[in-house]
């Protein structure tokens, strides 16, 4: 017997011969695991991706949930017996190729309908998919490759780089519904120099990471993203800084994003020497500086740098719902572009829509 696995949670696959293998919070993403690998089925394994959600109900007294798994904690709910194949052959249309829209893809396919899939960019997994890039946030990558992969093995058809703005193409579908799950689109700032070739967002960064090396660099922002983002650029042997309005670095980490990650992170970035700078306020963006003020003391500082990056988060992006309603009665909107949440909201949500769909 031999299993592929990730020494020391750095992302690197290896493969050892042995005779017994255990799994714990693996066996809650995916309870199917097992059979999956013997029947060969290993790329759609709904992988653990270590967000630490689980643990974090588990400390509150909660019902377990999972990022991956929608069905956690409600298998009396979704059960064989439940379950409706009913779709006979009816169309469904899923705009977003992001966790929601795979899922609810994915799941309306199993129930038979026949499901066409739009994805504006070139790569599915929307947000989510980008930090696979970071050093050791792979398994978000694997995550989204197997999202991928249940969908086409399920029947979806996908179609990549297609921005729906002429909707003439889904009104000859004729659909029975239409799942909206654009996601959510990138925060900017409004301030002088924003727009120089030198400002970017943490998504430019996660796309393209070899090209930014030996900058000096400033990331605004210190959510998860701000610090994954100031983190691979550390990394790749830039000058980091953070600024961050609050008070606290990460001040807005909580629930299911879990403390625990947020307290790793912010250790690995004291140990890459990025410099932190709470209640810091930008004013300005230059060509070579950036000029900032402290929101406590008032006071006026700048700093040399030639990269920033805005890791604002994200607000949503739902415009299509009109022009949908008039196509067919049945739109439904999930994930972010309802308002921004979590992975466990995305998947929760597209799996019970259309569960009762």
């Amino acid at each position: 017997m031999f299993v592929r696995v990730i020494p020391n949670n750095k992302g690197k696959k290896n493969t050892f011969f042995c005779d017994l293998v255990a799994l714990g919070r693996q066996m809650m993403a995916d309870p199917e695991w097992s059979n999956k690998a013997i029947a060969g089925k290993a790329d759609q394994i709904r992988y653990c991706i270590s967000c630490g959600a689980c643990v974090n109900c588990s400390g509150r007294g909660e019902k377990l949930r999972c990022s991956v798994n929608p069905c956690m904690s409600k298998e009396t709910i979704y059960t064989e017996e439940s379950f409706k194949k009913d779709g006979n052959g009816r169309k469904v249309v899923v705009i977003g190729g992001g966790p929601a829209g795979l899922e609810a893809a994915t799941l309306a396919a199993k129930k038979g309908f026949f499901v066409t899939q739009f994805e504006k960019s070139g790569r599915l997994g929307g947000c989510f998919d980008l930090p696979r890039t970071a050093g050791g946030m792979e398994k978000m990558g694997w995550s989204v490759d197997a999202f991928a992969a249940r969908a086409i093995a399920d029947g979806v058809h996908i179609h990549l780089n297609t921005e729906i703005k002429d909707f003439t193409e889904i009104q000859k579908l004729n659909p029975y519904a239409i799942i909206l799950a654009t996601g959510g689109k990138q925060i900017s700032l409004r301030l002088p120099g924003i727009d120089l070739p030198h400002v970017l967002h943490a998504a430019d960064v996660y796309l393209n990471p070899d090209k930014y090396i030996g900058k000096k660099a400033i990331v605004i922002g210190s959510g998860f993203t701000g610090l994954e983002v100031a983190e691979l650029l550390a990394e790749k042997g830039n000058t980091v800084r953070i600024f961050e309005l609050d008070d606290v670095i990460g001040k807005r980490i909580t629930g299911d994003g879990s403390i625990k990650n947020r307290t790793a992170l912010l250790e690995k970035l004291e140990d890459l020497n990025v410099q932190m700078h709470p209640s810091t306020n930008t004013l300005e963006i230059k060509e070579k500086e950036v000029l900032t003020e402290n929101v406590i003391t008032k006071q006026k500082e700048a700093f040399e740098a030639d990269l920033i990056v805005q890791a604002l988060g994200y607000k949503p992006q739902n415009n299509l719902g009109e022009s949908c309603k008039e196509i067919c009665e049945k739109v439904i909107s999930i994930g972010d572009c309802t308002g921004i949440g979590n992975i466990i909201g995305a998947t929760t949500d597209a799996y019970e829509a259309v569960w009762n769909l």
